[in-house]
């Protein structure tokens, strides 16, 4: 751990949606180790040191209501709304199994699912994925299902989701579920409770939404505190895909992976310092980053370390030779930055956020990542090839 360096961190920490080619220097002899998965995954995580540092990549699909395999057919199950109604854990257990049959035989480490959310009101729609409005019953369900898939088939996992509050879909980013702790505890974390410690997930998905104004994946208490030290959860977290937490707050929380992709270049401008690049008349310079292996692709600017914020308290200055771009004068009126002609520059508002993310942070993270890497599935389906 102490040997890999910064820029092998960070991309260890994300999915692989975002991701650019890194090359190190191999450890391994050439064609010792060789790590694929089934492309059809609904995420993945990189693979990039694979062949040259004998780290597999791991391979997710959805998995609430059956294997999501893009193109390929899988059995369709009962939602869990109906499963928890049966209110018999033995047929929970058996699905579970038959998930991790399919989950062996279409090369997928982990399933996820369970989907545990409480149903807080009817019209939320996720309901049909969760379990009940009942703690009880959503606990020992997930728990009957997460033996089922992880006792029978040891390595292939699952990610019990989403932890937690997730009380509705519509603006879920950015909604926010005001809960005292009494209710937190007895009613929207007891079925949690209940899974990590008859079950032990192979990994958890914080939520999307805020609790009581800060974003659970952001939160150390809901992550640290609690999964991990009321409940001795021993695996590790990820983040849902795509939210609109701050995703440096998210890794020091203790979500370990940012799920499914995060722009490796916009954590080490955390981790080090990185001067932004400007044009001749001001403006930030833009480069296109390719996502999904080329499929999509993405412009963004080069800030470096520097994040725009008209409440900011630090400044950068930027020179322009003869006139300022469009982009400059539209940044003015938004309040993000200022102009001084007689020097000819351009004052920039906002925060450095150079070395806030530490090194030490990120080697936790990978740790427990690596973990479930090394000892798990994804080992295994890599050394069927």
């Amino acid at each position: 751990m102490a040997t890999l360096d910064d820029e092998v961190l960070v991309r260890l920490v994300t999915g692989s949606g975002q991701e650019t080619k890194y090359a190190v220097m191999p450890r391994l002899p050439k064609g010792a180790f060789k790590s694929t998965f089934n492309g059809s995954a609904s995420g993945k995580t990189t693979n990039l040191f694979a062949e040259s540092l004998g780290i597999p990549a791991c391979s997710l699909a959805d998995g609430p209501a059956g294997l999501h395999l893009m193109g390929t057919p899988t059995t369709a199950y009962p939602v869990g709304m109906v499963l928890a109604q049966t209110f018999n854990q033995d047929i929970l257990y058996e699905i579970g199994d038959a998930y991790g049959k399919e989950m062996e035989y279409f090369d997928i480490a982990l399933c996820l699912g369970p989907g545990m959310n409480i149903h807080r009101d009817p019209l939320c729609g996720r309901n049909f994925e969760y379990y009940s409005e009942d703690p009880i019953v959503s606990g020992y369900s997930a728990a009957a299902f997460i033996n089922g898939l992880q006792n029978n088939h040891p390595g292939f996992g699952v990610a019990a989701k989403h932890f937690c509050c997730n009380n509705q879909e519509l603006d879920r980013a950015k909604s926010n579920s005001s809960v005292s702790e009494r209710a937190l505890r007895e009613i929207y974390l007891k079925g949690f409770e209940i899974a990590v410690k008859l079950s032990q997930p192979a990994t958890i998905m914080s939520s999307y939404n805020l609790l009581n104004g800060i974003h659970t994946s952001s939160r150390y208490d809901l992550l640290t505190d609690v999964l991990r030290g009321e409940w001795g959860f021993e695996g590790f977290v990820m983040t849902d895909w795509e939210g609109d937490s701050d995703r440096i707050a998210d890794l020091q929380a203790g979500n370990d992976i940012l799920m499914g992709g995060y722009s490796s270049d916009e954590l080490m401008a955390c981790v080090q310092k990185i001067e932004p690049t400007f044009n001749e008349d001001g403006s930030v310079e833009k480069k296109t980053i390719k996502m999904y292996g080329g499929m999509l692709k993405k412009e963004v600017e080069c800030w470096g370390s520097f994040l725009l914020d008209k409440e900011g308290t630090d400044t950068y200055i930027a020179s322009y030779k003869e006139t300022i771009g469009s982009p400059v004068k539209e940044l003015i009126e938004k309040g993000l930055a200022e102009i001084d002609r007689d020097k000819h520059q351009v004052i920039y508002k906002g925060y450095d956020r150079s070395y806030s993310l530490s090194r030490s942070i990120l080697q936790r993270n990978v740790l427990r990542i690596l973990k479930y890497y090394v000892s798990g599935a994804p080992m295994k389906l890599a050394k069927r090839k």
